[in-house]
């Protein structure tokens, strides 16, 4: 087994943070950290999903730690600048990953419980393939760790729900100053009349979490000289309040021009702040002289497609800002990244003892 050094764990970071990963592209960081987890100790491989998978240990309790090593597209030079390493994937989501794998791995050989470590695939694109195969292919464990960058001192307790919809509609064309709507006011029209679907219109409130939000992803008008189409891809960031499955149906039943396609649906999640898994989190937050924080996000992760299946104590946790997911200057601090490590180090020795 090698030796876990400070300057090993950011290698093995760099490296697999420069093996680029967009969804249904992970099989060489993948191949990469099965070999790094084997040779610290880990029964490791790639399941039928294509997803990273690293176990240890017997007997309760059971850890699990459900983190991605897929990216969003587009490359960022990979490098080292004044305590930062910049890489696509370096906050969202590989720093997490690699840090659970060299916390866990500096536990001693013969610790209690089981440990096992899921790198999903696809959890940035539109199927969540990996996490919807764990859930489907691993038994509930007793306690769940979302890899998501939450900070070196906060936990995240909580996601929004969401749901996908497209809009499609084609029609004549009519002069300007007809009464007709053209294609494209239609598809206005309808971002602002989504909300009056009484499952959303019930919501109220206008702090982030707890309110709706609506994002236009896409949107394209084309036209000839006899007909005009337009096409609108939407987001909706749904509070705990929202029913999913309630939501949908009166989606499907909502009248009005052209077509509206539900493409995935999710539910919100939240967990609670109390329990032996938060709890061994503040403790080991505060012994690296951190403050320890809860958060609630606005956006979605894997959280919303597991946590409702194995209904386990759960929280998300990771290295990183995640104000600087997806965008071109996503870097880490390294002290961060190396400070995440004792923390997950410590916090798993508090519960599986």
């Amino acid at each position: 087994m090698k030796n876990l050094t400070s300057e090993f764990m950011l290698t093995i970071l760099r490296d697999a943070v420069s093996l680029y990963s967009p969804p249904q592209e992970e099989r060489g960081v993948a191949e990469y950290l099965v070999t790094q987890a084997s040779q610290l100790g880990w029964n490791s491989y790639r399941d039928e999903a294509g997803n990273f998978v690293a176990e240890r240990g017997s007997g309760s309790p059971v850890v699990y730690f459900l983190g991605h090593i897929d990216t969003v597209p587009g490359e960022i030079p990979v490098r080292i600048e004044d305590g930062k390493l910049y890489g696509r994937g370096s906050v969202d989501a590989k720093g997490a990953t690699v840090a659970f794998l060299c916390g866990a791995s500096l536990l001693a050989a013969d610790h209690p419980g089981t440990l096992r470590i899921i790198g999903a695939v696809e959890e940035e694109g539109p199927t969540s393939k990996g996490a919807r195969f764990a859930v489907e292919h691993y038994p509930a464990p007793d306690y769940l760790i979302i890899g998501e960058p939450s900070g070196w001192d906060k936990v995240t307790l909580g996601y929004k729900g969401s749901v996908q919809l497209s809009y499609r509609a084609e029609q004549e064309k009519s002069h300007g100053a007809s009464q007709w709507a053209s294609v494209g006011t239609l598809a206005c029209e309808l971002y602002h009349r989504i909300t009056t679907i009484p499952e959303l219109a019930k919501i109220t409130a206008d702090s982030p979490f707890y309110a709706v939000t609506k994002t236009v992803r896409t949107l394209n008008t084309q036209d000839d000289d006899l007909r005009e189409s337009v096409d609108m891809y939407l987001t909706l960031r749904l509070p705990p309040d929202v029913d999913a499955a309630q939501l949908r149906r009166e989606l499907e039943a909502f009248e009005y021009p052209g077509e509206i396609t539900v493409h995935e649906i999710l539910n919100a999640v939240r967990c609670p702040k109390s329990g032996p898994l938060v709890a061994a989190f503040r403790k080991a937050i505060k012994a690296q002289q951190g403050n320890p924080r809860t958060s609630l996000k606005t956006g979605t992760s894997d959280m919303n497609i597991v946590v409702p299946v194995w209904q386990c104590p759960c929280l998300a946790y990771g290295p990183g800002d995640s104000s600087l997911d997806h965008t071109p200057h996503e870097h880490i601090e390294i002290e961060e990244f190396q400070r995440s490590i004792r923390i997950i180090h410590n916090a798993l020795e508090m519960l599986l003892n």
